[in-house]
C-alpha cells in the first residue's frame, strides 16, 4: 500500500503539529515551574532582608538607649524629676545626640514604674508593669 504525496504531507503535518504541540506543553510547564522558583526566592530573600532590616533597626534602638541611659543628664532627670518636662522639651528635644532625630516620644520611669511627669502629648503610658522590666539603677 503506498501512499500519496498528498496523504505523507498530511501525515507530516500531524506529526510536526503533534510535535509542536508537546514541546509547547512542556516549555509551558518548564516557565511555571521556573516561576514557582523565582516566586519562592524572592520571598526568601525578602524574608532574610527584612529580618536583617529588623535586626538593624533593634541594634540601633539598643545602642540610642544605652547612650541616653548613660547621658548624665537622665540620671539628673530621675534624681530630680521636677523638672523633667522643662528639660524633655528643651534640652532632650533640641540639644540632645542623635537620639531626638528618631524620637517621636520619650519618657522615663521611677524604679516603681511611674514616669517622671505626664507630658501633654506624649502617648506613652504614665505607669509601667516592672515585673518583667530587667532592673537598672543609676
Amino acid at each position: 500500500m503506498l501512499l500519496s504525496v498528498k496523504q505523507y504531507a498530511i501525515f507530516f503535518a500531524l506529526f510536526i503539529t503533534i510535535l509542536v504541540s508537546t514541546l509547547g506543553f512542556k516549555i509551558s510547564e518548564n516557565i511555571e515551574d521556573t516561576r514557582q522558583i523565582i516566586e519562592e526566592s524572592q520571598k526568601n530573600a525578602a524574608v532574610v532582608e527584612l529580618e536583617h532590616a529588623i535586626s538593624f533597626t533593634l541594634d540601633n534602638i539598643k545602642k540610642s538607649a544605652d547612650s541616653l541611659s548613660r547621658w548624665q543628664e537622665v540620671k539628673q532627670q530621675i534624681h530630680n524629676p521636677d523638672i523633667f518636662a522643662y528639660w524633655y522639651s528643651v534640652r532632650f528635644k533640641k540639644y540632645a545626640f542623635d537620639l531626638q532625630k528618631f524620637t517621636q516620644e520619650l519618657m522615663i520611669y521611677d524604679v516603681n514604674g511611674e514616669a517622671l511627669d505626664s507630658l501633654v502629648g506624649n502617648s506613652l503610658p504614665y505607669e509601667i508593669d516592672i515585673s518583667r522590666v530587667d532592673t537598672f539603677l543609676f
